[in-house]
């Protein structure tokens, strides 16, 4: 791991680690009574998504070209000058079977999807993704990509909740807190850095037609 990427990971788990006494609540859902009319449902019908038991379930979408998955989204308050997170826990109630298949939290910006983290399957098995960019290069050679390499962390429910924290123009993927109390951070990148507005989404695609795979999400939170 290259030392930038390293003290990268380091400030933003200094950062953006829970501070419930400082932040202010931009929007919640915990899905145990009826969904939020705030949301906006884009290109899902009633037979895709239900609340059941306290959360809310949604079925897998079949792949589809460009950015044109459907998801439920709301657009929200904030701005490059804030610090904003928002967290999501998501169980795979049915098992993927089709590679890319995943289950998403989402930053948006007017335009569409700007930044995804999800659970996903990837070369048969369940992940985080985007995963870990480490460095398997020497000195010096910080600056090519062909000196990383991606590693995939299993994605389990005790590891917690997916996060992405948005700071500037950059927004980090975090998962936790885990059964142990812990943080993992997996990947950042660079995000619009003059979005008109911003906001969050869940998306659930990539799946085979045909295919009646669900997955929940509990508890949606958005702090800054």
């Amino acid at each position: 791991m290259s030392p930038l990427r390293r003290l990268a990971i380091v400030l933003a788990l200094t950062a953006f680690g829970p501070r419930a006494g400082h932040a202010e609540l931009l929007f919640e859902d915990r899905f145990d009574k009826e969904l939020s009319d705030r949301w906006e449902i884009v290109g899902l019908t009633k037979e895709d998504y239900r609340l059941r038991n306290g959360g809310l379930e949604v079925r897998i979408q079949p792949q589809q070209g460009g950015d044109k998955t459907p998801m439920l989204k709301i657009m929200l308050p904030f701005t490059i000058e804030d610090t904003a997170i928002a967290s999501v826990e998501v169980t795979v109630l049915d098992e993927f079977t089709r590679e890319g298949e995943g289950a998403a939290l989402c930053l948006l910006d007017e335009t569409g999807v700007d930044f995804t983290v999800q659970k996903q399957r990837i070369e048969g098995g369940l992940f985080f993704a985007p995963g870990e960019y480490r460095f398997a290069g020497k000195d010096g050679e910080e600056g090519n990509p062909a000196k990383y390499h991606v590693h995939y962390t299993p994605a389990t429910n005790a590891a917690g909740p997916l996060r992405i924290v948005t700071r500037g123009d950059h927004a980090y993927f975090m998962v936790g807190p885990s059964e142990e109390g812990k943080y993992q951070t997996f990947f950042h990148s660079a995000v619009n850095p003059k979005p008109k507005r911003r906001g969050f989404a869940l998306r659930a695609g990539g799946g085979k037609p045909g295919d009646n795979h669900w997955v929940r999400y509990d508890n949606f939170r958005v702090t800054k």
